[in-house]
C-alpha cells in the first residue's frame, strides 16, 4: 500500500481528482458504463487508496520536540 501513498504534487492530485469526479458524474448522467473501462477503474482505485493514506496520516498522533 505504501506505493500508493506517494503524492508528489498535491495541487495537481486534487485537480485530477476533481476531473475524475466530473467524468464520473458525466458518465453517470449520460448512462455510460464506466465499470467496463479498465483504465478509469485503475485510476479511480489509485485515488481511493491515496485518499485512504491521507486519512490514515491525518489520524496519526504527531509530536514535535521532546516528549
Amino acid at each position: 500500500m505504501a506505493k500508493y501513498c506517494l503524492i508528489q504534487d498535491y495541487s495537481a492530485w486534487l485537480q485530477r481528482q476533481q476531473q475524475l469526479k466530473l467524468w464520473f458524474d458525466l458518465a453517470k448522467l449520460l448512462g455510460l458504463s464506466i465499470h467496463e473501462d479498465v483504465e478509469f477503474q485503475r485510476e479511480l482505485e489509485q485515488y481511493r487508496l491515496q485518499y485512504e493514506c491521507l486519512r490514515l496520516f491525518e489520524r496519526l498522533a504527531v509530536s514535535f520536540g521532546p516528549g
